[in-house]
């Protein structure tokens, strides 16, 4: 059996931020050629919401400083392909380059929002044939028989957005259509962000 090489994605470390690649890293941990590997920044959750998401993703938690994640990626183990997905910085394009990937791959896609040119991306890197923005429904796996879950007829909606980031913000009268939506249901709504 051919060992997998890992595939990085480098992304940001937000609840919204895993929750609009998780597609992508699921589309990878279905992959049989690649060990999904998630660098993001230094949250300490980042490892229990990747678990929630019961996403099969290894994760590196580095430090928001340049010469702390520099680093971290030195010891990284080999990775022969990262993901930077679309709107990068620049400190993100210069640490996949110092990385040393066989390939730093970003978004080619003309899309605007980012969950749509992460759903291209995944198609147009043979990932997957078919993929949805924000990934199969339900987010979370049905925890009904856990005692500390205690969500299981809730809605979470995650409704942060900075401002440096257009492409995140969505437009009031889609919030409203939602709000209106989720207001007929029988479930509980939760807003985080």
């Amino acid at each position: 059996m051919k060992r997998k090489r890992n595939w990085a994605v480098m992304w940001g470390s937000g609840l919204g931020d895993i929750l609009v690649i998780r597609p992508f890293l699921m589309a990878l941990a279905e992959n049989t050629l690649y060990q999904p590997l998630l660098l993001t920044t230094s949250r300490s959750y980042i490892p229990d919401v990747v678990n929630a998401l019961s996403l099969n993703v290894k994760v590196k938690v580095f430090s928001n400083s340049f010469w702390g994640a520099l680093q971290m990626f030195r010891e990284a183990p080999g990775i022969s392909r990262i993901y930077i997905g679309p709107h990068n910085t620049a400190k993100t394009k210069l640490l996949a380059y110092v990385i040393g990937a066989g390939r730093i791959l970003h978004s080619t896609s003309v899309k605007s929002f980012i969950a749509d040119a992460i759903a291209d991306d995944i198609v147009s890197f043979g990932l997957s044939e078919n993929a949805i923005p924000y990934g199969s429904l339900p987010i979370f796996k049905d925890k009904s028989n856990d005692n500390e879950y205690e969500f299981a007829n809730s809605i979470v909606v995650h409704c942060g957005a900075k401002a440096l980031w257009e492409t995140t913000i969505w437009p009031v009268d889609k919030w409203i259509q939602l709000l209106s939506r989720l207001n007929k249901t029988n479930h509980q709504i939760l807003f985080v962000g």
